[in-house]
């Protein structure tokens, strides 16, 4: 059965968001702030401001991963259906126990914010996490207790598995995978929200 006209424009907008380069984070930035209502940060050290209960300003970071398929490597067997698919060639969100899926939360400052909206843009869905360190109080206090402290080390990746500091030694990131999904699942779930409702997200008159 041919595909309706509807289902052509969300499999374009699905790829066009899977070959978008540097301006990826700036449209997960869009997302989170259209979907919460949040503000553009005019401060360069976090991406947009909340508002507590008493309308005090909470600064909140958007970090999210696409979760390509990554061929190991390119040869004369394959060349043709990598190139014809790389920016279509994606797991879905039932595949997340593949040991090959990895999605990277890197480039994390937690003493720049207070709030952390991140996730993956899987092939049928887009999975939305929330860590609120007014609420969970997970990040590390400081970037010496992290780096002289294993206890310490292992007592935060107990809640925020495989989180690690970066090469520079200043950053943080953490990894979206099998061994640590369902935890994230459990602990940090916001919501998910189709492709579909992501367009119309955008499309909405204001």
């Amino acid at each position: 059965m041919p595909k309706t006209n509807k289902q052509n424009e969300m499999e374009q907008f699905k790829n066009g968001i899977f070959a978008l380069r540097t301006n990826f984070g700036e449209l997960a930035q869009l997302m989170i702030m259209k979907k919460y209502k949040l503000q553009k940060s005019i401060n360069k050290d976090f991406d947009l401001i909340a508002l507590d209960k008493n309308k005090h300003t909470i600064p909140v970071e958007v970090k999210f991963a696409r979760a390509y398929k990554n061929p190991t490597s390119i040869n004369e067997t394959n060349v043709l259906h990598i190139c014809s698919n790389s920016s279509v060639d994606i797991y879905s969100s039932e595949e997340w126990e593949s040991k090959d899926l990895f999605c990277n939360i890197e480039q994390v400052k937690p003493e720049l914010f207070k709030r952390l909206y991140y996730g993956i843009f899987w092939k049928d869905k887009v999975e939305i996490f929330c860590i609120d360190e007014n609420k969970h109080h997970l990040f590390p206090d400081s970037l010496s207790h992290f780096v002289t402290d294993e206890d310490y080390r292992k007592e935060i990746r107990k809640e925020i598995p495989y989180f690690y500091l970066q090469h520079n030694k200043k950053d943080y990131q953490f990894h979206l995978k099998k061994g640590s999904l369902e935890k994230h699942r459990a602990n940090f779930s916001k919501e998910s929200l189709t492709y579909e409702e992501l367009f119309d997200l955008f499309s909405a008159k204001k």
